[in-house]
């Protein structure tokens, strides 16, 4: 019998090379470009919410742009724990129960911040309340489904 090389399963690999790429990525736009983690003090009076936006303004703006963009790579990530996950002497429903929560933690965790503070960094001349409001949403979405502190 002829012994056959095996290939390494190229979608595996391509999976996790994009589970190292995004989470590259995710480190350097909310922790360098947003400032949004480790996250501010939720204690702030608003004239200090307003300036956070106006300090971050361009941050905010670019590195929420970049996540809008890498977003689905979350995808891959999900899909290579659930396969892992299907291999293991469990029931196959865990994995998959795994892949529809995390899926849609994305939603109401990341995009929602993403969406809410870039809203109010596109019109910082808003009423400095509702500033206060989108701030206090957007980080209460992210810390409450992530579990962030």
């Amino acid at each position: 019998m002829i012994a056959v090389a095996t290939q390494p399963k190229r979608e595996l690999w391509l999976a996790w090379w994009t589970l190292v790429v995004f989470y590259n990525l995710f480190v350097l736009v909310f922790f360098v470009l947003t400032r949004t983690q480790p996250p501010p003090d939720p204690s702030w009076d608003t004239p200090r919410i307003v300036r956070w936006f106006q300090d971050n303004h361009f941050g905010i703006l670019i590195g929420f742009a970049i996540m809008f963009v890498i977003a689905g790579m979350t995808t891959m990530s999900n899909a290579l724990i659930a396969y892992s996950m299907r291999r293991m002497s469990v029931s196959s429903a865990f994995a998959y129960s795994y892949l529809v929560l995390y899926s849609l933690s994305a939603i109401p965790g990341m995009m929602l911040m993403c969406i809410v503070l870039t809203a109010g960094a596109m019109r910082p001349n808003r009423d400095p309340e509702l500033i206060g409001w989108l701030y206090d949403f957007g980080f209460l979405s992210f810390i409450g489904t992530m579990g962030c502190s």
